[in-house]
């Protein structure tokens, strides 16, 4: 019997509910017409033009003056672009540019075609120097006192008065016998050697020391220790049918990325003469722009990179015969894949 009953209900309920909302629905079927405004589309607008007249009549265009040029700029031909040939420093490699240029505006800068490392190409951090020039914060005042993690407090100090503050301090430090150690970005810029070694010079109790050394940075030691050479060894990709990258942002923020990123992006494209793709795998520990282009991707934390690189020579020495090193303990497979 429960049953029914509660199906009577549920009946009830429904048919209840339905006369209600047809009763509001039919309430709100037929809105009241708006009442006009006696304001016409003709007289808004005979206002809003009288309003702009009587405005426009109390203004005036400021008075300025021109001053001629009474020296033009060399070369300068209005309309016409000008091509300058400069240089862009990236750690300790110059890549050659051309910078366009409009009355005396920067607008667009490429590589140097004419040089064979560019090849006429550019980066994005190449490109990123342009819009600098145009970012009104480019110029900030230098914040003095601050300590690592403590939120500056409004210490902002101009360049002169910051570099007096510098100065005063090393010469305290070298008064109290101290050793001043002076950290500079990684360049090729000689006039930077020069200060650099001026500053050696001439204060006591003071070294400086390039960041990059510091963390030891030893391609060139390396490939000194190998084949003799004082210089480090910048591979062409464009030969390359596999390319395995280990920890080795090379499209991205490496010294040599440009001419790195020619070789690798003329095997992407194949041509009559080479028809096939490069392969490239990509074996890092966090993400990065190579590795997002990689066609596989391998992640391992980077405490294991040494024992892949030893699997990796390994699977290559066997098959070449060669004596083999230290069996790894991690990562065999892997590497013996990529192999």
């Amino acid at each position: 019997m429960a049953e029914p009953i509660q199906h009577e209900l549920m009946q009830q309920a429904l048919e209840h509910f339905s006369s209600v909302v047809g009763e509001e629905s039919s309430e709100h079927e037929y809105v009241p017409p708006m009442l006009e405004s006696p304001l016409s589309r003709r007289s808004f607008m005979a206002m809003l033009s009288a309003a702009m007249a009587v405005t426009a009549a109390a203004c005036r265009r400021p008075d300025y003056k021109l001053v001629p040029a009474v020296k033009n700029p060399e070369y300068a031909i209005p309309g016409v672009p000008l091509y300058y040939s400069t240089c862009y420093m990236h750690k300790n490699v110059v890549h050659p540019l051309l910078v366009r240029v409009r009355e005396g505006r920067p607008v667009k800068v490429e590589g140097n075609d004419l040089h064979p490392i560019v090849g006429g190409k550019s980066s994005a951090l190449i490109q990123a120097t342009l819009f600098e020039l145009y970012d009104p914060e480019r110029i900030r005042p230098i914040l003095v006192g601050r300590r690592p993690g403590v939120i500056p407090s409004g210490n902002y100090s101009t360049p002169q008065n910051a570099l007096a503050k510098i100065a005063e301090s090393i010469r305290q430090s070298a008064a109290e016998g101290k050793l001043t150690r002076i950290l500079i970005a990684e360049h090729c810029s000689p006039m930077i050697e020069k200060l650099a070694a001026l500053v050696a010079q001439h204060v006591p109790n003071t070294a400086v020391t390039v960041l990059p050394w510091a963390i030891a940075d030893g391609a060139a030691e390396a490939t000194a220790a190998l084949f003799g050479l004082d210089a480090t060894l910048v591979p062409n990709l464009e030969r390359a049918d596999v390319v395995v990258s280990i920890d080795a942002d090379f499209l991205g923020t490496e010294r040599n990325s440009l001419f790195m990123t020619r070789g690798f992006a003329a095997r992407r494209r194949p041509t009559k003469q080479q028809p096939t793709m490069n392969r490239f795998i990509a074996v890092e520990g966090r993400y990065s722009q190579t590795g997002a282009a990689a066609d596989e991707r391998i992640i391992i934390h980077p405490s294991q990179y040494e024992g892949f690189l030893t699997a990796l020579y390994n699977a290559i020495a066997r098959a070449k015969g060669a004596r083999a090193l230290a069996h790894p303990t991690s990562n065999v497979q892997r590497a013996e894949a990529v192999a």
